[in-house]
């Protein structure tokens, strides 16, 4: 019996067999997390994704009622949760002219805080499911990307526009073009750079080899800087150990050198078919990295990407001590951001209305519930990496990869956060959510 189990395929073969679960509502709320196009739905003037997030969470509670136990309260995501509603309130008392929003935003956070609290008091069968679920949502994401692939450049038709807004009349914005014009692939969603924690959930939690070419091929399509460097660091982070295999035993394993056979397959034949193109966004995302570094950027975007981080230094200026400490204007950083430079850089800054928040998530963070609340929320991360390479260095490089994605865009909505949550619950009881 011994020999069996040390043979590492049997013994991936028999956890697989125990850990097969069927489609419950863990299932189904794992499905649709990466459907960001849905949370902008709103019924009778309220987000969709409130009624979501509220459904479950008292589905669930139903379910696991008598459930709830001390340790739920012990995980590492706690503080940053009591921060947060601690920082909202200290906002209250402060001259943040936001309060109103800032208040809004906090309702919304307690229907993510809500959901995070009754998922983590599912069994270990359902957190199965949820992962399931998520690895579902991905495949789903993918295909309508192709879909949205094929519409557009065969038929010259934004099927996202077509179904979502002309159609059923859901929404007003369901696409982003870029300057000439081109649609943005963007799968279930208004915008590209959506599709960052799509493809980093793809790469960490589908154990397919044409993972990496086709989320090469979506990046590229996604015409979206940020996707394509996050992708780029995610691989980086993912050949790691890898890398430190071969060094170590001098030798590939076998998925390693079909991983690295495929993307070299795909990156030769996309330079092939549209070479001049692949080449134009490569040096575009260069000049926009370098310009941003060196304070030269010539286009809007850029200089307010650089400008979240440039800026601190004089938006500190406008702090008090407390709101360094816990934060300025909690969900709507970007309407703080225009209040005090939009008259400055109206160019940059130029926005429908004030309900937005900084494009980066360490930013977002530091300008909305101030040091404490965004060293508070890196630490809860870390210590669930770190805690988790002992299990699989999935979550370690996942996690990380989550985190660096965040420093080019704001990627902690609702859903991921959930999922967070549910990666510190199955770390904290020594759960793989990587088998598939």
């Amino acid at each position: 019996m011994s020999s069996v189990l040390n043979d590492k395929a049997t013994y991936a073969k028999i956890i697989r067999k125990k850990t097969r679960v069927k489609a419950d509502y863990m299932y189904v709320l794992g499905v649709l997390s990466t459907f960001i196009i849905l949370f902008n739905f709103k019924l009778g003037g309220v987000a969709l994704s409130k009624f979501i997030m509220l459904g479950f969470s008292i589905y669930i509670c139903w379910r696991n009622r008598g459930r709830l136990r001390k340790s739920v309260y012990k995980l590492e995501y706690i503080p940053y949760f009591l921060i947060t509603i601690v920082s909202v309130l200290l906002i209250l008392g402060g001259d943040s002219p936001y309060k109103e929003y800032s208040v809004r935003s906090l309702v919304d956070f307690l229907f993510i805080l809500i959901l995070c609290l009754t998922v983590a008091t599912c069994n270990n069968e359902k957190i199965r499911s949820f992962f399931i679920g998520v690895r579902v949502s991905c495949y789903v994401q993918i295909i309508w990307c192709f879909l949205q692939i094929v519409f557009w450049y065969i038929l010259h038709i934004d099927i996202n526009k077509m179904l979502f807004v002309d159609g059923f009349h859901l929404i007003e914005n369901a696409s982003k073009y870029n300057s000439d014009g081109v649609l943005c692939i963007s799968g279930l969603s208004h915008h590209p750079s959506n599709l960052i924690v799509v493809i980093i959930f793809t790469l960490f939690l589908v154990n397919k080899a044409w993972k990496w070419p086709v989320c090469i091929a979506i990046a590229i399509a996604s015409r979206n800087s940020t996707t394509l460097i996050a992708i780029v660091f995610c691989m980086i982070l993912y050949l790691i150990p890898s890398i430190r295999n071969f060094f170590k035993k001098k030798k590939f394993n076998r998925k390693g050198l079909l991983f690295l056979l495929i993307t070299l397959a795909v990156l030769v034949a996309f330079t092939f078919m549209g070479g001049n193109v692949i080449v134009t966004r490569i040096s575009e995302i260069l000049l926009r990295i370098q310009s941003a570094y060196n304070g030269t950027a010539y286009d809007g975007s850029t200089i307010a990407h650089a400008s979240y981080y440039t800026f601190l230094p004089q938006v500190w200026e406008k702090f008090s001590l407390a709101e360094k400490l816990f934060g300025y204007s909690y969900g709507w950083t970007g309407g703080m951001f225009s209040y005090f430079f939009g008259a400055q850089y109206s160019l940059i800054f130029t926005r429908p209305s004030l309900n937005w928040g900084v494009e980066s998530d360490p930013m977002n963070l530091i300008y909305g519930i101030g040091i404490i609340g965004a060293v508070t929320f890196y630490w809860w991360l870390s210590r669930t990496a770190i805690k988790g390479i002992k299990i699989n260095n999935q979550y370690f490089i996942m996690i990380v990869s989550l985190i660096i994605a965040g420093i080019f865009y704001c990627i902690q909505y609702s859903m991921v956060i959930v999922i967070e949550v549910l990666l510190t619950v199955a770390v904290f009881r020594k759960m793989d959510v990587f088998i598939e």
